[in-house]
C-alpha cells in the first residue's frame, strides 16, 4: 500500500534531482527497499508522517549517489521542464521558469530548497520540517 500511494511523488523526487530515468529508478528502487528493510523502527508515535520519512530516504539515496560518483547536487541544474504542443505557450512558460529560477538564485540555498520542497514537490509544511 505505501508503495502504490508514493511511488509517483518519490519518483518524481528523485527524477528531478538526478534528470535521469535509469538513475531515478534505481534509487526509487533503493528507497523502497530501505523503506521495508526499515520499517519495523518507523512508529507514527514519533509524530512523522510516511512520506516525509520516504522523502527523507530518498533525499539521503540522492545524496549518497551524487557523493559516490563525485558529482555536486544543485538541484536547479537538474529540473525537468515539459514540452508543450503550442509553441507560443512553451515559450512563455520557459520565459516564466527562468524568471522563477532567476529569483530563487537569489536567495539562501536552505530556504530555496525550502521553496522547492513546498512548490515543486509540493510537500506540507510538516513534511518539509521533517524533511529539513
Amino acid at each position: 500500500m505505501i508503495y502504490d500511494r508514493y511511488i509517483d511523488k518519490i519518483y518524481k523526487f528523485v527524477y528531478l534531482k538526478t534528470s535521469n530515468r535509469e538513475v531515478a529508478e534505481d534509487i526509487v528502487s533503493d528507497v523502497f527497499m530501505s523503506a521495508i528493510n526499515n520499517i519495523s523502527s518507523f512508529s507514527l508515535e514519533q509524530g512523522s508522517s510516511v512520506s516525509s520519512w520516504l522523502y527523507r530516504i530518498a533525499n539521503n539515496k540522492v545524496i549518497d549517489f551524487y557523493r559516490s560518483n563525485k558529482e555536486t547536487l544543485d538541484i536547479c541544474e537538474y529540473l525537468d521542464y515539459s514540452v508543450e504542443k503550442d509553441i507560443s505557450q512553451e515559450i512563455d512558460n520557459k520565459n516564466k521558469l527562468e524568471e522563477v529560477l532567476s529569483f530563487l538564485d537569489t536567495i539562501k540555498s536552505d530556504h530555496k530548497q525550502i521553496v522547492l520542497y513546498r512548490i515543486w514537490y509540493d510537500l506540507s509544511y510538516k513534511e518539509i520540517s521533517d524533511l529539513t
